[in-house]
């Protein structure tokens, strides 16, 4: 009899396992991202997301969608990117790539509730200060950490931009808030009253002990055998 051939709406997987991982990159990936991250999205699309590839490929989705797709499946096992690429991609089509983003977040705690909590903690966990100097003299700061503690901030930084702000400082709005997001550390550490609240009571550690060691220890602990 004749080969059975996918029906024109069903996307064969072997096609997307063709594409290999430097073309795949080449095609679509962001050309900001670093080449490593190029390579580990494809291999990503590949490898796990096949059928978002061939939708890319063929048209049925934008570039946005399938970035947002690969995002918000970067941690996913394999096994889990299939569940939610299926349910996804029959919803996704002639989306905007905001409205996509936020369907496959659903469908990826629908699909994987405990682990998608988990990642986010985890997430949670690695959060950091980065500095990245620029040759021009300036330099991209930043902080990673949860969108509660980041919103928090940066809605503080504003009310106090506005507060302070005066019509007749050269600077812009964005200026100042910038200038105050840096000193805010500095202001800290130089008016914090010695005999008041220490630095470690505001971030919430423990004082030392007489001994100088952390709250809670036991003396001679990192000596044990």
């Amino acid at each position: 009899g004749a080969d059975a051939h996918p029906a024109p709406d069903q996307p064969d997987p072997d096609r997307a396992m063709a594409f290999n991982a430097p073309d795949a990159a080449a095609g679509w990936c962001c050309a900001q991202n670093p080449a490593t991250a190029r390579l580990t999205n494809a291999k990503h699309l590949v490898q796990d997301l096949p059928q978002t590839l061939i939708a890319l490929r063929e048209g049925r989705l934008q570039v946005g969608q399938a970035i947002a797709m690969l995002e918000e499946t970067q941690d996913l096992t394999r096994e889990v990117c299939q569940a939610v690429e299926d349910r996804a991609l029959r919803r996704i089509v002639g989306m905007t790539a905001g409205d996509t983003r936020r369907a496959v977040k659903q469908i990826v705690v629908q699909v994987d509730a405990d682990a998608s909590e988990a990642r986010r903690q985890a997430k949670i966990r690695d959060r950091r200060l980065w500095n990245s100097p620029r040759p021009d003299g300036r330099a991209l700061i930043g902080i990673e950490a949860s969108a509660e503690d980041a919103g928090g901030f940066s809605r503080a930084v504003d009310v106090l931009a506005k507060t302070l702000y005066d019509k007749t400082d050269p600077r812009t709005i964005d200026q100042h808030r910038a200038d105050l997001a840096m000193m805010l550390p500095h202001f800290a550490l130089s008016h914090l009253d010695p005999g008041g609240p220490t630095l470690r009571h505001f971030l919430g550690l423990a004082e030392p002990d007489a001994a100088g060691r952390p709250a809670g220890s036991s003396a001679g602990s990192s000596d044990a055998a």
